[in-house]
């Protein structure tokens, strides 16, 4: 059952029917008439396949329209409940009287921080209505649609409410976006996903984006433009966004689409600019490839990764984060982004020339970790120059020849004895034994679908 329209709740039915081709996924009118508007809506795809490069299926699956209140489940009754207002409108859950349990789709978050940005006030009452009606089912068990691991589900339901209160009450306080973030950030810091969205309506501030597909092509991330921050104009409000139009209704919209206020965390409420550095390069270089993961997403080109799902099966990173990495790499010129020639559909990521000229650092980096960062484990590798086979000196440069060897001509070897690496992945694996810097490791195959 597809509880709402949002495409992260439905895009993977694809690959579920490709393993389970009898399975069948249901959706009630109003959930569907969302999903199918999402799915088709050019500006709707070009960020979702941004999210997920590759992972999006051209032609969408749509689940099959649902028409009752029940589902008998070999003797176990599921009741379908249009709850209303999630984070956003014409959302469902169900409920399974015999396990006392509730599937809440995203009318409740555990531990994760709570899409507002496509609420305003009012909609938070009805959202927080919402969580009283599953309140009232008095369920043991609680599945939100957004959850860290390990976090308990009954606890969700209060915490879920105190988060819209305090995110309205702080929001109506509050004179701008970075406020009213830097407010929750302290109420809320222990929640995953700092990078999800906090939003909030208002007319303080205005700043018109261009219709969504452009707006996430060219972010990549989503990062909008003066720190990610946007509000109500007279075009189209937060709370219209969230609304299925009618094609009519469509066609006659403005196409610049207004996000709300404080838009989300993920938007880049934090400028990812250094004031005052605008004539430093190492501060511009920091710009590209400061973030979290995007040295080691370097690393692993190096490396000879070329995959979205081998550099995910190494790194672990968020698929989420992962993408936006990769774009931001792509945008930047340090990676050059190409049709996957074994598979249709997929891309290989690949180091450009300036991308390449970055290994003196990347190895400089790891020289310096294994020698003042790693204690007692000290390097489980060593990098040698092929063509005078000698090991690199701490500066990536040949002893013997007495320069900086291309990478294409540089080694990786494990250190004999073999330290054994907590990673069993099969891009680890492959770095198990000597291989050349850029050339392709075998693909995840568990991860090409």
């Amino acid at each position: 059952m597809i509880t709402h329209g949002h495409p992260d709740h439905r895009i993977g039915l694809a690959r579920l029917q490709e393993r389970f081709p009898h399975a069948r996924s249901l959706a009630t009118r109003d959930v569907l008439a969302r999903a199918r508007f999402e799915a088709t809506d050019e500006g709707m795809r070009a960020y979702w396949r941004g999210l997920f490069p590759g992972e999006i299926p051209d032609v969408p699956v749509q689940a099959e329209l649902f028409d009752g209140d029940s589902i008998d489940l070999h003797g176990h009754q599921l009741r379908v409940i249009d709850i209303g207002q999630g984070d956003i409108e014409h959302s469902t859950i169900v409920h399974l009287p015999s396990l006392r349990a509730v599937a809440a789709g995203d009318v409740v978050y555990n531990k994760v921080h709570m899409l507002t940005a496509l609420t305003d006030a009012t909609a938070r009452e009805a959202w927080i209505a919402s969580i009283g009606s599953i309140a009232a089912l008095d369920p043991d068990i609680v599945v939100a649609g957004h959850k860290r691991v390990g976090a308990r589900t009954r606890d969700a339901i209060e915490q879920s409410e105190r988060y819209l209160r305090d995110f309205s009450r702080i929001a109506a306080g509050s004179d701008t976006a970075e406020q009213t973030v830097a407010a929750m950030l302290e109420l809320h810091g222990d929640r995953d996903n700092p990078v999800h969205t906090v939003g909030l309506l208002t007319s303080r501030r205005t700043t018109r984006l261009g219709g969504l597909g452009r707006f996430s092509a060219q972010t990549g991330v989503a990062r909008v433009c003066d720190h990610g921050l946007a509000s109500e104009s007279p075009d189209v409000d937060a709370r219209e966004m969230a609304r299925l139009p009618d094609e009519k209704a469509l066609a006659n919209k403005s196409s610049h689409w207004t996000l709300s206020t404080g838009l989300c965390l993920a938007f880049g409420v934090l400028p990812n600019t250094y004031a005052g550095q605008a004539d430093c390069s190492i501060a511009r270089v920091l710009e590209i490839v400061g973030e979290r993961w995007t040295l080691l997403i370097l690393r692993d080109a190096f490396f000879g990764v070329r995959r979205f799902n081998d550099f995910h099966a190494h790194l672990d990173a968020p698929r989420t984060v992962l993408s936006t990495r990769l774009q931001g790499l792509v945008d930047t010129g340090a990676l050059e982004r190409r049709p996957d020639p074994q598979h249709a559909g997929r891309s290989l990521y690949e180091l450009t020339p300036a991308g390449r000229a970055l290994w003196p650092a990347i190895y400089a980096l790891g020289a310096w970790g294994a020698r003042y960062a790693c204690g007692d484990d000290g390097p489980r590798v060593f990098f040698r120059h092929e063509l005078c086979e000698q090991p690199l000196a701490d500066t990536a440069r040949c002893e013997t020849c007495g320069r900086v060897p291309d990478p294409s001509e540089v080694s990786i070897n494990p250190l004999s004895p073999a330290i054994p690496s907590a990673r069993r992945d099969p891009v680890a694996r492959g770095l198990a034994r000597p291989h050349r810097l850029l050339d392709p490791l075998p693909p995840v195959e568990a991860g090409i679908r």
